[in-house]
């Protein structure tokens, strides 16, 4: 009938919720394996390897060491969340980070990263999922990037514009800019500020 509504599941409504987070999306190809081998840090005397190599661990790891949320791990590459769901007030300056190494660790690898909306979910075992414009926009500029290439959309680049070099790489359909990360600029101070909430930056991002 005309005006009714599908109702919404009150357990979903209550596991799910919106935040400002940086999504990133990386893309490997077959180079897992080397990929692996150079990012896993050599045993102590006497000590097993931790990481095994090819595998997942690595990846997750180096998301986790630098304060991000891995979302999806595959033999193709990955996507993670950094300032969901806990901001630790420079979530794309690590994004940019997590994206360096990986792409500096391969000669295919490439990345995308956009800060903006994500819907965070929790699954029945208690495990975070997230999707959005964010994360779908990231995964589009990993795709879209040369080997080598970190693309980032303006929201991203706004919060790392004084901390990397940004080159202009295109104009997306729909207006949108798209940025190239670059080196780090000389003399960038790290952020130490944290920003909770982040309500301000999601008023901005919806204006």
């Amino acid at each position: 009938p005309s005006g009714t509504r599908t109702p919404v599941s009150r357990t979903a409504a209550r596991h799910s919720r919106i935040r400002v987070a940086t999504a990133l999306a990386f893309r490997c190809d077959r180079e897992r394996a080397a990929l692996a081998a150079a990012l896993a840090p050599a045993p102590a005397a006497g000590e097993e390897a931790t990481i095994e190599v090819g595998g997942d661990d690595f990846l997750a790891r180096l998301i986790l060491d630098l304060g991000g949320t891995p979302l999806q791990v595959s033999a193709a590459g990955l996507s993670a969340l950094f300032g969901a769901p806990t901001s630790l007030g420079d979530d794309a300056t690590r994004a940019a980070r997590a994206a360096r190494a990986l792409c500096g660790a391969t000669r295919a690898g490439r990345a995308g990263i956009d800060t903006g909306r994500v819907m965070l979910r929790r699954d029945a075992g208690g495990g975070l999922g997230a999707s959005g414009e964010a994360v779908r926009r990231a995964g589009e500029l990993a795709d879209e990037a040369a080997a080598g290439e970190i693309r980032v959309t303006a929201a991203a680049a706004r919060q790392l514009a004084g901390r990397y070099e940004l080159a202009e790489a295109m104009t997306r359909e729909d207006g949108g800019r798209v940025l190239t990360l670059r080196s780090p600029r000389a003399g960038a101070a790290p952020s130490n500020a944290v920003l909770l909430g982040r309500d301000r930056e999601l008023t901005t991002l919806a204006a």
